[in-house]
């Protein structure tokens, strides 16, 4: 009898959904945290109130938006959690598919039909 395993690509991608949330989760505390004790985030080297940053590194063409407010930083980071822990479900039934532990054609969780 073979042991079954699933593919190099699809462990990585489950590795790195599961990171995404973990990170994401203590993000979200900290920032729950940074409003509910209503204090105002630290302070830069010369006084100045820093702010949440959000940005998309694209190269040297990056975008950044560098005033972001904890409870918009919130949202974002929620918005990430939904859509990694959707993706973390369709993983695992990839996985379950590649170790023939479930037939392609079963309903998936949301009990569509693929």
């Amino acid at each position: 009898m073979t042991t079954k395993i699933i593919s190099q690509e699809l462990a990585s991608r489950i590795w790195t959904a599961h990171r995404e949330i973990e990170v994401g989760r203590k993000l979200l505390a900290d920032i729950e945290e940074t409003i509910k004790a209503d204090r105002p985030t630290p302070l830069e080297p010369y006084h100045r109130r820093r702010r949440y940053t959000l940005g998309v590194p694209n190269g040297q063409d990056g975008h950044r938006m560098l005033d972001v407010s904890p409870q918009l930083a919130g949202c974002v980071v929620l918005a990430h959690l939904a859509e990694k822990e959707r993706e973390l479900k369709e993983l695992s039934i990839a996985a379950k598919i590649e170790l023939g532990l479930m037939a392609a054609s079963e309903k998936r969780p949301d009990g569509t039909s693929p």
